[in-house]
Formats: C-alpha cells, structure tokens, sequence
C-alpha cells in the first residue's frame, strides 16, 4: 500500500510539472510576437507610420500584441489620437513621430503647440524636452533605436506625471 501510495504522488508531482511546462511554453509563444517586433524595430534604420502606431496603440491599450501595425493606425485614427497618413508604409519623420508621442501620452506643449498641435511644435516640444538633439531635421527619418529610445523616455515621463519640466 505504501508503494502505491508514493506512486500516486509522483504521478501527481509529475502531472503537475508538466502542466506547468506546457502553461509556460504557451506563454512563450504568446509573448513571441512582441519580442520578435521589438528587435526588428532595434535592428530598423528607419521606422514607419506602421511600426510607430503599433506601439503606441499597444500602449493605450487599443490593440493587442497579436493584431497588425495596420490594425494599429485605424485604432489610433478612430480614437482621434492620430490621423492616417496618406501612406502608412512610409517611414516616419522626427516632426510626425513627436506628435504622435505628444498625443499618445498627453504631453503638454507649449503655447504654440497647444493651440496648433502641429508636427513642427511637436517637435520644437520635444526637442526642449531633450528628447531630440537640438541638430537633427525635423523631415530626417526616424531608427528603431531612436523610436524606442524616445517611447521610453516619454514613458517615464507620463509615469512621473511631470508633462513640462525638463
């Protein structure tokens, strides 16, 4: 009976990892996807109006990480957050890019910004925000690198609540 008994709690054990294994291993995949993206966005030399959207649609939680970066720019476009562009492959500009980040986590502008809620002031903003180098173009396409550099950033600014101080 003892044998018997140390058997069943083994089977039981046994079970038990691998239902374990198995939950794991499908979590795995389920994350995949939104790992496989952001290192295509760190490898990117320019990033598009596609790629962009998808991350700040993530974000604000209009998405999930399995919909498209197309299904991304009609939800940020049907949540007014940010218009579709003429075309959505192309890469995005600094100026575009600010914009869309100013938008999606409601950053304050200056004056300028706030009554015009232009790319050009976006990025004015952005750049006093030390989120741009004073020297770059405001038309110069955007890196992956650069694009998840400013998503941290305008993250933690969103965390610490302070929208204005540089």
């Amino acid at each position: 009976m003892t044998i018997h008994f140390y058997c069943d709690i083994i089977f039981f054990m046994n079970r038990k990892i691998l239902i374990i294994c198995g939950l794991l291993f499908v979590g795995c995949f389920c994350f995949g996807q939104s790992a496989d993206f952001v290192s295509k966005m760190i490898e990117s030399p320019c990033v598009t109006y596609e790629d962009a959207a998808y991350f700040c649609a993530i974000n604000l939680g209009l998405i999930q990480e399995t919909d498209s970066a197309n299904e991304a720019l009609v939800a940020l476009d049907r949540e007014k957050v940010f218009p579709m562009p003429e075309n959505p492959t192309a890469n995005i500009t600094y100026d575009a890019f600010a914009n869309m980040c100013l938008k999606t986590w409601k950053i304050k502008g200056g004056l300028l910004y706030t009554i015009t809620k232009s790319n050009r002031y976006a990025f004015k903003e952005m750049q006093y925000l030390g989120f741009i180098p004073n020297s770059e173009d405001p038309k110069s396409e955007v890196s992956g690198i650069q694009m998840l550099n400013m998503f941290t950033r305008c993250i933690e600014m969103a965390e610490k609540g302070s929208t204005n101080e540089k």
